[in-house]
């Protein structure tokens, strides 16, 4: 899927249902070019971890709506996670991203 973030565009995987639990375990690094989305529910308390990940990752916890609600950031092998609160969507990509194009949490995400 084609996404937008800010003036970056990407495309990321869609991962739903039980795909959701994996995000980015298990495989290689991305590049800026490339990024997983979780989709959950509805609007919940997200909590990430990064067991089995051996990257660092930026995450764009995003509302019903698209709009950044919160910027975390994943250590590899994290295992204390990052949280979000009434987020509907979870945008894992390439740590730096959010720095290199300057992205911020109230941005609008299309997709």
């Amino acid at each position: 899927m084609r996404i937008k973030v800010g003036k970056k565009a990407l495309n990321a995987e869609v991962a739903a249902g039980w795909k959701k639990y994996l995000g980015y375990m298990f495989r290689k690094e991305p590049s800026f070019k490339e990024g997983i989305l979780l989709v959950f529910n509805a609007p919940e308390r997200i909590k990430l971890w990064s067991p089995f990940v051996s990257f660092p990752l930026d995450v764009l916890f995003l509302d019903k709506r698209l709009k950044i609600k919160k910027i975390a950031f994943l250590e590899a092998w994290d295992l204390k996670g990052v949280e979000c609160e009434k987020a509907k969507y979870a945008l894992e990509v390439k740590k730096g991203f959010c720095e290199k194009f300057k992205i911020k949490e109230g941005m609008k995400v299309k997709f």
